[in-house]
């Protein structure tokens, strides 16, 4: 007897496996809860895992569900940007000019205008930018 395939053509544990890869982007992890318990070597469970990413119905499965993923976000680069907007129209509001320019500057960097090694030059006072991963970080 065959294993029981959904409406995706894939078993209860290759979705389990797309699900965790989705959800981690690593293949090793993955395929831990693709075979939960395996004494593997963690460098045999990459192989493995990065094998299962190269089926076609696996791949398919994962960007289906990466699509969804996007499509339930309700945090676009224009709804972020708004919030900016709004944050600083309330820290003007209030007189809290530090929190305005905070917020200028979270625009800036979101919206491409500034990199990394930017400097800026803000009524006498020099400026360095400094990105990190979290500045950039959308999701």
């Amino acid at each position: 007897m065959g294993k029981r395939k959904d409406k995706t053509g894939l078993d209860a544990r290759e979705e389990i496996f797309c699900l965790a890869y989705t959800r981690h982007r690593n293949a090793r992890i993955a395929y831990e809860a693709y075979l939960p318990g395996s004494k593997a070597q963690p460098e045999t469970k990459r192989v493995a895992g990065y094998q299962m990413l190269n089926r076609p119905h696996i791949a398919l499965r994962i960007e289906q569900l990466r699509q969804a993923a996007i499509k339930m976000s309700h945090a676009t680069v224009g709804t972020i940007l708004k919030e900016i907007d709004e944050a600083r129209e309330l820290a003007m509001e209030i007189e809290q000019p530090a929190a305005a320019v905070t917020a200028s500057m979270s625009k800036a960097r979101l919206a491409g205008f500034l990199k990394p090694e930017d400097k800026l030059h803000l009524g006498g006072v020099s400026v360095n930018v400094m990105l990190t991963a979290a500045d950039v970080s959308v999701c």
